[in-house]
């Protein structure tokens, strides 16, 4: 497994690196950030393929009857992207996996853990988007999407959070094999082990 996070600060350098479909979708949005956005998930997808020697720009990406997205031309690959504020991460694994991130902000906890969770009692915005990442992380992984917001991973599935300031970032995996480190994509394509 491989996961990789990227500043929005090389939304330019990704303009270089993506594939015209992926510069066509972020062309399509309305607001610059999620330009952005949108241009370092493609970076980060492609610095993940990158460890297997592919490129972003190379492969042609699909989606099934659910929406969730695959590599059609290298079904072993299993990846899943997410962006939150200011940064966009991907993972990329053998096996189905999953991952989310969501800027922690201030938010009403109370009413949204019961509403989303059907927790009665007080969470902190930190407890309350942890919880969040880990569901959304297991949707992705599955690709059952929102309509599966209620259910409940069942054996098998395995869960880590990174360490990223002021965000909650989970991966969810079928294997369980989870790499030891984020890799943040930095200028001159270095990964810095965080």
């Amino acid at each position: 497994m491989v996961l990789f996070a990227v500043p929005l600060v090389f939304a330019e350098l990704a303009k270089t690196r993506v594939s015209p479909a992926r510069l066509q979708q972020a062309e399509a949005k309305r607001h610059a950030h999620d330009r952005a956005r949108c241009l370092c998930a493609g970076l980060a997808l492609d610095a993940c393929l990158c460890t297997v020697g592919l490129r972003e720009r190379e492969v042609k990406i699909r989606r099934d009857v659910h929406g969730k997205p695959f590599l059609a031309e290298h079904p072993q690959l299993h990846f899943s992207i997410s962006h939150s504020g200011e940064w966009a991460v991907c993972v990329l694994d053998e096996a189905p996996v999953g991952v989310d991130i969501e800027r922690i902000r201030p938010i009403h906890t109370r009413r949204l853990a019961k509403r989303c969770f059907g927790l009665s009692e007080t969470m902190t915005p930190c407890e309350f988007f942890d919880r969040w990442t880990r569901q959304e992380s297991f949707l992705k992984a599955t690709g059952i999407g929102l309509s599966g917001l209620h259910q409940t991973p069942g054996p098998g599935w395995q869960f880590r959070t990174y360490p990223l300031e002021g965000y909650s970032l989970t991966v969810c995996s079928k294997t369980g094999a989870f790499t030891p480190t984020l890799s943040v994509f930095s200028d001159g394509d270095i990964a810095l082990p965080r």
